[in-house]
């Protein structure tokens, strides 16, 4: 789980997309795309993450302002599009949860 507080951005969210094997996943040569929705299914944030090290499966979201306005509980997915073309979503089975939680101020 990915916890937040409303309107937070400093923090990137950090990732190791993982396959059905458990091993990393290759990323070189791949779109990374971020997808986080609500419980609904709506989109809410939808764009490319950053790949910080292919080989390794390491990928990077840097928050922007707006994606953290709205307190409450998300599902989000990483959808890899691969050089021959190919679209595999990480995690392969079910989803991330993000909660924004409310702030004080």
């Amino acid at each position: 789980m990915i916890v937040l507080k409303r309107g937070d951005t400093r923090t990137a969210i950090r990732a190791t997309l993982i396959d059905a094997r458990g091993d990393p996943v290759d990323l070189t040569g791949s779109v990374v795309r971020w997808i986080m929705a609500t419980l609904k299914r709506t989109p809410v944030v939808a764009r490319q993450a950053e790949v910080v090290d292919a080989e390794h499966g390491v990928v990077l979201v840097p928050l922007e302002p707006g994606d953290t306005d709205t307190a409450g509980t998300y599902w989000a997915e990483f959808e890899v599009t691969f050089g021959d073309g190919r679209v595999e979503t990480y995690p392969n089975r079910g989803y991330l949860t993000v909660n924004i939680e409310p702030d004080l101020g």
